[in-house]
């Protein structure tokens, strides 16, 4: 019977010993504080300023020493040296500031996730299932605890890729709404509050549903943003004013830090990355959560670290070595190195439908119904993306977009490929007239629930309540 031995290469071992040295060294050389974190795949680096980290190399020294040696982190290799594990740290250091200056909390009436500034006038990326939707109102939180007021864009839940619009600044910071974490086991948030195409999406003008009424006729329980926003606005908006563009035409904004965007289908395997959220929701004494860790594999569609992800992180930037943003937080799996990112290239190939505000992935709906093998309009639902258009029953519907309608069947070929809440024109025939409108299509969700607040506010009628 025979045995064979173990053995491990010469420059591994050395390699491990050298960053285990470093951990030990870690462990009892440096304070919990903000700029001292142990160096490991998971290691998590705490915000707070009141103690200075332990002897540490001069960081332009380290710099000067370590800058050409840190190609090693972008090669996915380990460290070989105490001078490079010394560069690491000066390099994670920098690099963490720099990544939470731009990261922020997200609040949504249905719970709390993360984002990252990617421009300097409030472009925020996230993940689809924190804000659910297009056009809904959102707070945001810096880190500095400055709170700001925006608005979503667009999604594509399919992928978990979603964005937002800064719209303003809320003056006198207070501490935010504790909200329940938006990130659940399935990884999706609840869908409540749509908004009407065009309205400001003031979060306290929320539909209910038919067993939400009896319990809650009026703002009660709204979080302080909610009634900042309420108060704020003063009136609604006038429907011909459309929110997306009125937040990108903002002037009123500051410059905020941001982080670039980078490529990701440019990543390798074991690549060292930074992961930056609010793990378990907005947590002011704590702060932000760094972890570093590397890349495990990836596809298209989705990314795999493992960099630990909890309930929270949801929607933060996931960074390469040089900041720039390379994936963003998605959701987690039952094994603890199953932590999904979706790679930032699936908002670049998008950018154009997410900053207009479109749901990806979805089909339009105009709102209208046909007679049988014609195109004359037989039945509207009330409120609708047709009749808010101002289109009416016995109208016959000529073209959609560049397309001519002359039956059902084209009129569906028409509507084949657009988005909700993408914006066409339409011309319909009125007696001898030809009219040209513009109709904003919407999601089944969202006709669904226009249905169900018809039905809400005439039971309020029907009672007296106003």
């Amino acid at each position: 019977m025979s045995h064979r031995k173990n053995t491990v290469p010469l420059s591994s071992a050395i390699a491990h010993l050298l960053i285990a040295g470093f951990v030990l060294l870690c462990c009892f050389c440096l304070p919990s504080s903000a700029d001292a974190f142990q160096l490991t795949p998971t290691s998590a680096l705490h915000e707070e300023d009141s103690v200075e980290p332990w002897n540490e190399p001069d960081e332009s020294e380290a710099a000067v020493s370590g800058e050409s040696s840190l190609g090693f982190l972008q090669r996915g290799e380990l460290p070989q040296s105490v001078d490079q594990l010394r560069a690491m740290q000066v390099r994670f250091k920098s690099l963490a500031e720099q990544v939470k200056n731009a990261t922020v909390s997200i609040t949504m009436r249905t719970g709390q996730g993360t984002g990252v500034l990617v421009s300097s006038d409030g472009i925020i990326l996230t993940a689809a299932h924190v804000i659910s939707g297009p056009r809904r109102g959102a707070l945001i939180t810096f880190r500095d605890g400055q709170r700001a007021r925006a608005v979503t864009l667009g999604v594509e839940a399919g992928k978990d890729s979603g964005m937002l619009k800064i719209m303003g600044m809320i003056e006198d910071p207070a501490p935010a709404a504790a909200g329940k974490d938006s990130d659940e086991e399935s990884g999706q948030a609840d869908k409540v509050g749509d908004l009407a195409p065009g309205e400001l999406p003031a979060p306290g003008e929320s539909v209910e549903t038919e067993d939400q009424e009896e319990t809650r006729d009026s703002d009660e329980g709204l979080s302080d943003f909610d009634k900042d926003s309420t108060e704020e606005e003063g009136e609604e908006e006038s429907e011909e004013e459309d929110v997306i563009d009125k937040a990108f035409a903002s002037t009123d904004l500051p410059f905020f830090d941001y982080l670039d965007v980078g490529v990701s289908s440019q990543l390798q395997n074991g690549q060292w990355v930074m992961a930056v959220g609010h793990p378990g929701g907005l947590n002011k004494e704590r702060g932000m959560v760094v972890r570093v860790g590397r890349i495990i594999n990836q596809n298209n569609s989705s990314l795999r670290t493992d960099c630990t992800l909890v309930g929270g992180d949801s929607g933060g930037p996931l960074v390469d070595m040089e900041g720039n943003v390379v994936a963003i937080h998605s959701r987690i799996g039952s094994r603890i190195q199953d932590n999904i990112h979706v790679p930032v290239d699936v908002f670049t190939d998008t950018w154009d439908k997410l900053t207009s505000g479109f749901k990806i992935g979805e089909q339009g709906r105009l709102g209208l119904s046909v007679s049988s093998d014609t195109n004359i309009v037989s039945e509207l639902q009330k409120s609708g993306p047709a009749d808010k258009a101002g289109i009416q029953v016995g109208d016959i519907v000529a073209k959609i977009g560049t397309r001519p309608v002359s039956d059902k069947k084209s009129l569906a070929l028409s509507l084949r490929g657009r988005f909700p809440f993408e914006k066409l024109p339409i011309q319909v025939k009125r007696g001898s007239q030809l009219i040209d409108l513009e109709v904003m299509l919407v999601d089944v969700d969202l006709l669904t629930t226009i249905k169900k607040k018809e039905n809400w506010l005439k039971r309020r009628k029907s009672r007296g309540t106003p």
